[in-house]
């Protein structure tokens, strides 16, 4: 890991311990098996990614113009497209929607924004469709309630990621 600030969550930088002692050259438990050291479970070691939280997507697999969550969190006041996986998301008292993306409630990284007036601009149900799923949103980037978001009001903004080979 270089000495600076980390651009992805920590647990994206983890790896295995035999990735490890490629990297260094040594052999750091040497009591433990290959089939040990080849495997790495992140929900092991993360309770965030036990719970339900995700991962960014890689940037170097999603289309161009567009940014994954943590780099969208730079471009407040920009129209944008960001993609990123739903986590179990949840209606306000209101009844207005909030997708949240990679990070759950009340840690979430980035968040979609659907008024309760616009759900029936949808031909589908937002919330049971998409979470789970990973996702690009178009629109304004904007700081609410110190948390980036992006409110939609109808389908042509929100479509299910597919990735770049």
């Amino acid at each position: 890991m270089q000495n600076k600030s980390l651009e992805y969550p920590l647990e994206t930088y983890a790896v295995s311990i035999d990735n490890l002692e490629k990297v260094t050259g040594l052999n750091v438990f040497t009591n433990l098996s290959e089939k040990v050291e080849f495997v790495l479970i992140k929900e092991d070691w993360f309770d965030n990614l036990k719970l339900g939280d995700r991962e960014p997507i890689n940037f170097e697999s999603l289309p161009k113009k567009c940014f994954y969550t943590v780099q969208a969190t730079k471009k407040i006041g920009r129209e944008v497209s960001v993609c990123g996986h739903v986590v179990p998301s949840r209606y306000s008292r209101k009844g207005h929607l909030w997708l949240n993306l990679d990070r759950q409630f009340p840690n979430q990284i980035f968040s979609i924004f659907v008024r309760k007036e616009d759900l029936v601009n949808f031909e589908y149900n937002l919330k049971k469709r998409y979470t789970n799923q990973s996702i690009c949103v178009e629109g304004k980037i904007e700081n609410f309630s110190d948390s980036p978001s992006i409110t939609i009001k109808g389908q042509s903004q929100i479509a299910l990621f597919k990735k770049i080979i």
